[in-house]
């Protein structure tokens, strides 16, 4: 394989290739000539110092609220938010244990069909969904009521609602989810 031809070197005498200027080095009075070798242009003036600046992670600071869920180990992870859907509040809160297997058992039917997806949503804002423009999704009229039957009564309401709104409040309940995530997360990092 050749190289390419590019003709001729451009001559040093040509008027419109013009070396560059190399201004004089100047040696200060305080350095020693034999510091400096002749096929070097640098000189060694010092030790290089080199200060360590140590990044302190920022402070996490918890509202009082974020400190009382702390400070039971039965409510880490609960937290409840007013997303605003379609114009109405909606108040959701964080998944339990009980809600997440609720939402199994409520979606048991539709696993392996092209409604399980829209099923396991439902399910969610069922288990999530605790009030509509301040009312409760489900009232119990009675304090002996299951979970489970309270989850099935918000289930057959949410049933209702057209799927523009079911996923405003499911994405409503993934992002106060990874809300707390992000909040473990900084806080793991200050305790090491």
């Amino acid at each position: 394989m050749s190289s390419p031809d590019f003709g001729p070197p451009p001559s040093l005498s040509d008027p419109l290739i013009v070396p560059p200027e190399i201004p004089p080095l100047s040696i200060p009075e305080d350095v020693a000539a034999e510091d400096i070798s002749d096929d070097e242009t640098r000189r060694v003036v010092g030790e290089i110092i080199t200060e360590e600046v140590e990044v302190e992670d920022p402070v996490v600071e918890l509202t009082d609220e974020e400190r009382a869920l702390f400070r039971s180990l039965m409510t880490v992870g609960k937290r409840s938010k007013t997303i605003s859907v379609m114009e109405h509040s909606v108040l959701i809160e964080t998944l339990n244990i009980d809600d997440e297997l609720q939402i199994g058992l409520a979606c048991r039917e539709y696993e392996g069909t092209k409604a399980f997806a829209r099923a396991y949503q439902l399910a969610v804002c069922a288990a999530a969904t605790k009030e509509v423009d301040g009312i409760p999704l489900y009232q119990a009229l009675s304090d002996d009521i299951q979970p489970s039957e309270i989850f099935t009564k918000k289930l057959e309401k949410l049933k209702r609602y057209y799927p523009v709104v079911l996923y405003k409040i499911y994405r409503g309940v993934l992002e106060l989810e990874q809300e707390f995530a992000e909040l473990v997360e900084k806080l793991g990092k200050q305790q090491g």
